[in-house]
């Protein structure tokens, strides 16, 4: 049997209507996570002055809520919620952080808007996952994983080159900006996948 490849899976899922808005969603999600992720360093340090060792305690907060947010507040929050409530939630709270960025002042106001940034994030992957399982045929469930995997992949790849050139050529706010209206726009491509997880949960 000739083995597809692997483009031509993640073609064939992507466009599919319901698993396919919510891989797109993982791209785009993880696409604006990388996209601040690469430039925020260069953020702070133009506008505060900050040193690359004062940033780094910085990410390792972002770390630290993520891990507080997957091992344990999702499994509190996701019995009463379930995916679909908590998925929208982690998108808007995400782009909360991503879109306060421009206008922080200081350590404390970038400490908030990081806060909000890293507990979105820390619920849309495992959201994410969990509901396009629900979404899936169980023997496909495996196909379908990996390519989420490989398009959120491609969204660690493409994100930082272009929130590079974002940054230099529109200006310091631009990255963050722009990642802000992504993770907006993932939510209203996906409704139609979004829409159909809390029907799939109940069947």
């Amino acid at each position: 049997r000739k083995r597809t490849s692997r483009w031509n899976l993640v073609k064939a899922h992507a466009l599919r209507p319901r698993v396919g808005s919510l891989l797109l969603m993982g791209f785009l999600s993880t696409f604006a996570m990388a996209h601040m992720e690469s430039t925020v360093f260069l953020f702070v340090m133009d506008k505060f002055q900050w040193s690359l060792r004062f940033t780094s305690f910085g990410f390792a907060y972002i770390g630290l809520v993520i891990v507080f947010t997957q091992g344990y507040l999702i499994r509190k929050l996701l019995p009463k919620f379930g995916e679909r409530v908590l998925l929208i939630a982690g998108v808007l709270l995400a782009a909360t952080g991503l879109l306060t960025i421009p206008i922080v002042v200081g350590a404390y106001s970038m400490a908030l808007s990081q806060t909000f940034f890293a507990i979105g994030t820390g619920l849309i992957n495992p959201c994410l996952t969990g509901s396009i399982s629900l979404l899936s045929n169980k023997d496909e469930q495996g196909e379908i994983m990996g390519v989420y995997q490989s398009m959120t992949a491609m969204g660690r790849i493409l994100g930082p080159a272009l929130g590079g050139f974002v940054y230099d050529t529109w200006g310091h706010s631009s990255p963050y900006i722009l990642a802000g209206g992504i993770m907006l726009f993932t939510v209203l491509m996906a409704q139609k996948g979004i829409s159909r997880i809390e029907k799939q949960a109940k069947a």
